[in-house]
């Protein structure tokens, strides 16, 4: 139960008006038995980067993909340009979001 209202919490209306949980797997359910309130700082940090044109699109396609190149492909930019978004995403969270635990910690926070 917990976990299917994470998903709806998920949802960016009108365009995406459903989630499939599993397709998160046990990051949901990792977000579904946090506490109530609970402090993520890695959560409140992207919220300053989201607010920057094309933040929300760049952490989007950094997750759904392999590969830095990929991610600049399917938004239709150039991979220096991706690579500029990357950096500038990077000093706003205070982490490297595509090396390493950098690539968790940014789902995570992109999920909460």
């Amino acid at each position: 139960m917990r976990t299917a209202l994470v998903a709806v919490r998920l949802c960016e209306l009108p365009e995406q008006q459903s989630v499939n949980a599993d397709v998160h797997g046990g990051l949901i359910r990792v977000l579904a038995e946090s506490p109530l309130g609970a402090a993520n700082p890695d959560a409140i940090r992207p919220g300053a980067a989201m607010g920057q044109r094309g933040a929300a699109a760049t952490v989007g396609a950094l997750l759904d993909s392999s590969t830095l190149r990929q991610a600049a492909r399917s938004l239709g930019v150039h991979h220096s340009t991706m690579q500029t978004r990357v950096e500038t995403l990077a000093g706003a969270v205070g982490f490297d979001p595509i090396d390493g635990y950098g690539k968790a910690r940014l789902g995570m926070a992109f999920l909460a």
